[in-house]
């Protein structure tokens, strides 16, 4: 492929899923839709596969002239999540048996989705910024989906956190691009020498706080478990396992990496690891499987968060691949085990075993567990992380994760299950995931030059990643056969201390559901999504 279309690859990833959207304003491309988005995300897959490391592509003609492109950290995060939109995608039809999801759900689905795949191709500040607020406000109403006063708490509580976050990041960018002379938006400019003055502490505050609310860094959390126990499985699927990520490739982009941040580094670390260990603690208490793999999410937000704070206390070559490796393979990993939820809720118990064995592979493979591709993720990790005490935080929080992920196991065989129609959808996309997951990452290791398949196979690697697994699942099996808290603490947890504002967030709810009834409206979501891009576009103009 020549170097010219591979420069395109950006946009024709991103063109098909807005050529649905639009399109759909037409009744009859709307019936089709709902059959077809499992199709959408492929242009992104190949994108990434094909489009790396291919020059920037940049649309003169329009007035901020959007820039696009795709590096090494972006193919990463890109491929994984668009294939996961993708068989996410394909299970819908398995949460909704008796008619396909309605126009509200499609027009959403689409809009999130756009924004989840170009945030990480987004080399400008503006398209960086528009696919940014896409991945995450449309995402509400994904979330809403069962009317209840439960979930539209959830998502009040989701879209505030959603705001707040999002208002920081705006003040961030503003003091970004105020604070240099260049004519031009790219990120990679704006960001340059960010770390060596001291007058953009602020600006540095604004983005790990920002981004830091994305990925549930304790104590900016509490939203996650709430939400991802009431999503529908597809919709919980995809923000837990891609949805996310748009705040760990933010903190990629924008934090400067070329030293003087030891201070942030040690932050990081600190609040990490604390999360990390945080969201072990509190998960081993809950009885909801979904809700189990919320808490996981927090402590391998945290653990991550710690992972790039090491690379601002000690500049490591290649930290920025090593922490997209990370998160690439956590991308499918989660996203296969809340799809083994929703299929565990439709398997008979005699065969459980066909969904308990692969998800306990993979939950023990977030911890390590060798031969496995989460064994070769933390292989990757371990280097930032040196001989001392973060090496052995890091190892602990391992164990923690085996822990975490026994108990989800046990928990997961104990869901009733209930005749559903359309399954063999849903047990392809698991069996799917379940092979991406622990094959994709055996398969980038040597392609990305982050290791040799040779070394990882040695005795003594094997052994230090094998005896904190057996350690935390060892402490798992005492903590169910002797009974442990199950309900000592709610979902949600320091939430539960806020009680006061919990009729506020009601209200909001109400606010906001009234708004969501207007904008769920096809063409009104269409014209939105331009007029928002056109906004933004003009902003710059001002």
């Amino acid at each position: 492929m020549n170097s010219e279309a591979l420069q395109w690859m950006p946009l024709i990833a991103l063109a098909l899923p807005v050529a649905a959207l639009i399109l759909g304003v037409f009744a009859r491309v709307r019936r089709v839709l709902p059959h077809v988005l499992w199709l959408l995300p492929w242009p992104a897959v190949v994108a990434a596969i094909f489009g790396a490391d291919a020059d920037p592509v940049t649309l003169v003609w329009l007035p901020y002239q959007p820039t696009f492109s795709i590096d090494p950290q972006g193919t990463l995060l890109l491929g994984t999540s668009a294939f996961l939109w993708s068989v996410a995608g394909f299970s819908i039809p398995v949460f909704f048996p008796h008619k396909p999801p309605g126009s509200r759900f499609t027009i959403f689905w689409l809009l999130t989705m756009i924004g989840s795949l170009g945030v990480f191709m987004a080399a400008d500040i503006f398209s960086f910024l528009i696919c940014y607020v896409l991945v995450s406000l449309p995402a509400y109403a994904l979330i809403v989906q069962e009317s209840s006063g439960t979930t539209r708490k959830a998502g009040a509580i989701y879209l505030g956190f959603a705001l707040v976050g999002e208002g920081l990041l705006i003040m961030a960018f503003v003091l970004l691009t105020s604070q240099t002379s260049e004519a031009g938006l790219l990120i990679s400019e704006l960001v340059a020498g960010l770390g060596r003055n001291p007058e953009n502490q602020v600006t540095i505050a604004l983005l790990i706080l920002g981004f830091g609310m994305k990925i549930a860094l304790v104590p900016l959390h509490f939203w996650m478990p709430l939400t991802y126990t009431v999503a529908p499985i597809p919709v919980a699927a995809v923000l837990s396992g891609a949805a996310v990520k748009a705040g760990v490739i933010g903190l990629l982009r924008f934090l400067p990496w070329e030293g003087g941040m030891t201070e942030w580094g040690s932050l990081l670390v600190g609040v990490g690891f604390f999360g990390a260990f945080f969201g072990v603690i509190v998960g081993i208490t809950q009885s909801n499987p979904k809700t189990i793999l919320a808490y996981s999410s927090v402590s391998q937000m945290g653990f991550l968060a710690a992972l790039l704070g090491m690379g601002l206390l000690t500049p490591t070559e290649g930290i920025g691949v090593m922490a997209a490796f990370y998160a690439a393979h956590h991308v499918l990993l989660k996203g296969g085990l809340f799809l083994a939820v929703g299929l565990s809720e439709i398997t008979n118990k005699h065969r459980m075993g066909l969904i308990l064995i692969p998800a306990g592979l993979l939950g023990l493979g977030l911890a390590g567990l060798p031969l496995t591709g989460g064994f070769i993720a933390k292989y990757v990790a371990k280097e930032p992380f040196g001989d001392g005490w973060p090496a052995l935080l890091a190892t602990l929080s391992s164990a923690g994760t085996a822990l975490l992920m026994t108990h989800f196991v046990s928990r997961l065989a104990l869901v009733e299950a209930r005749p559903a129609s359309k399954a063999a959808r849903l047990q392809v996309s698991w069996l799917l995931i379940v092979v991406a997951s622990l094959a994709v990452p055996w398969i980038l290791l040597e392609h990305l030059g982050l290791g040799s398949v040779r070394g990882a196979f040695d005795a003594e690697v094997l052994w230090k990643s094998l005896w904190p697994v057996l350690l935390g699942a060892g402490v798992a099996v005492g903590f169910i056969r002797w009974g442990g808290q199950i309900g000592l603490i709610p979902g949600g947890d320091i939430l539960a201390l806020l009680n006061p504002l919990s009729k506020v967030a009601s209200d909001m709810g109400k606010k906001f559901m009234t708004g969501d009834w207007f904008l769920r409206q096809w063409p009104v979501a269409c014209l939105s999504f331009l007029l928002l891009v056109l906004l933004l576009a003009m902003s710059s103009l001002w």
